[in-house]
């Protein structure tokens, strides 16, 4: 048997503290003790013009990217021949 394509509903690992953050609701089907961690653990997150940022210990604002992003952006820092790229002003983490 073939096949030709699966289709994946499984939801990003920040699904429900952006949709928290953005709406103020909870699922229903969650127990309490997970919704008190969504709560817990959206602290260090803002939601910012519909993207996930995550604040640090160290007080450092990162955006949270998509996973499809993630070899685009590794590519671009890797193969960047210009001299902004490798200013001090610029951090990776």
């Amino acid at each position: 048997m073939n096949i030709f394509f699966e289709v994946s509903t499984k939801s990003p690992w920040y699904a429900y503290i952006a949709n928290y953050l953005g709406t103020g609701k909870m699922p229903f089907h969650l127990f309490p003790r997970e919704k008190e961690r969504i709560v817990h653990n959206s602290t260090s997150y803002s939601w910012i013009n519909e993207e996930l940022y995550k604040t640090g210990a160290n007080l450092i604002i990162r955006r949270c990217v998509w996973e499809d992003e993630i070899l685009e952006i590794l590519k671009d820092c890797h193969d960047c021949r210009n001299s902004h790229c490798r200013s001090t002003d610029y951090a990776i983490y």
